[in-house]
C-alpha cells in the first residue's frame, strides 16, 4: 500500500485481496451486517451499470445510506448507494458523512426541585446547594445533546420546640409534645402527646419535620423530685396529738397494703424524755 493509504489505516492485513469483480461481506460473528456486490454472481471484470464501474475506482457510500445490505441482493446496483471518486482516492478515508448524524435529535426540559437547607441536588455534574436556576447539558438515549433547565429551591428548616423543661415529684406522669411541625418523633420510646411516668431525671429529643419534608430538633429536660420511692412495709407514727386533759392520741400508719398483726407491738412512754 502506498503511503497515504498505510497512513490512514487503523488496522493493515496482507488477506484483503480484491478487484472489481468481487462481492466483500462484512460479518459480526456469523451475522451478515453489509454486502458490497452480490454473492455467488460473476459480474465479469467489474460491477458496472450505465454511469458507475467498480474496476480501479473508489466507491463512495452515500450520506443518505444509514445501514448496511444485510441481505445477498437479487441485482447489485451500486449507483443507487455508492458514487465513483476515481483511482487511488485515499482524501475521504476516516471522514465519513452519513445522515446517521443527524438524526440525532436534541431535546430540552425543564425541571422544579426544593431540597431542605443544609441538603444538595445533583444535577449532572453540578452538586447544588444553593438556590437558583441552573442548566446542564446532559446526553439522552439517543445520544445528542438533552439540555436539562433546573429550578432550585431551598426551604428552611422548621423552628421546631419540645417545649420548656419540666420539674415534677416521682412517680407523676408528663406529657411532652412538639411543635413547629406536622409530625413528631421522640426518643427514649416517648410517644408525642401521650402521657408517661419518667423513671428519674433525663433528657428527651424529639424530631419534628415540616410539610416540606424537611427535619429539625430540640430536647427538653425533665426533672423528677425525690428520687426513686422505695415499697414501704413498717408501721410508724403519722400522727402524735398532745391536746388539753385526756385528749391525747397518737396515729399510727400502715404503709404497706397488707394487714399487720400488731400483737408484736407496743406504745412505749418515756417520762420527760427519761
Amino acid at each position: 500500500a502506498v503511503a497515504g493509504l498505510s497512513s490512514a489505516a487503523d488496522m493493515s492485513t496482507g488477506s484483503l485481496s480484491f478487484n472489481g469483480d468481487d462481492a466483500v461481506v462484512l460479518l459480526s460473528t456469523t451475522v451478515t451486517v453489509d454486502i458490497f456486490g452480490k454473492i455467488g454472481e460473476d459480474p465479469g471484470t467489474e460491477w458496472v451499470n450505465s454511469t458507475e464501474s467498480s474496476l480501479d475506482k473508489t466507491l463512495y457510500r452515500l450520506a443518505s445510506v444509514t445501514q448496511g445490505v444485510s441481505s445477498n441482493p437479487v441485482v447489485f446496483n451500486h449507483s443507487t448507494e455508492w458514487v465513483s471518486l476515481g483511482l487511488d482516492y485515499f482524501s475521504d478515508l476516516g471522514f465519513h458523512t452519513s445522515d446517521c448524524q443527524n438524526n440525532c435529535t436534541p431535546n430540552s426540559s425543564s425541571l422544579t426541585q426544593a431540597i431542605c437547607q443544609g441538603g444538595s441536588y445533583v444535577l449532572g455534574s453540578q452538586t447544588l446547594t444553593t438556590a437558583g436556576t441552573y442548566t446542564e447539558t446532559l446526553t439522552n438515549v439517543g445520544g445528542c445533546d438533552s439540555v436539562v433547565t433546573l429550578t432550585l429551591t431551598v426551604n428552611p428548616l422548621p423552628s421546631i420546640s419540645a417545649g420548656n423543661d419540666v420539674t415534677i415529684n416521682n412517680g407523676d406522669a408528663v406529657t411532652l409534645s412538639g411543635n413547629g411541625g406536622v409530625s413528631y418523633t421522640w426518643d427514649n420510646g416517648v410517644n408525642d402527646g401521650v402521657s408517661f411516668t419518667p423513671s428519674g431525671t433525663n433528657s428527651y429529643v424529639v424530631t419534628g419535620v415540616d410539610a416540606n419534608g424537611c427535619q429539625n430538633t430540640d430536647a427538653v429536660t425533665v426533672t423528677v423530685n425525690g428520687g426513686v420511692t422505695q415499697p414501704c412495709s413498717e408501721l410508724f407514727i403519722s400522727e402524735y396529738l398532745e391536746g388539753s386533759a385526756n385528749n391525747k392520741a397518737l396515729e399510727i400508719y400502715n404503709p404497706s397494703s397488707g394487714v399487720i398483726n400488731l400483737s408484736t407491738y407496743r406504745i412505749g412512754i418515756f417520762a420527760n424524755g427519761a
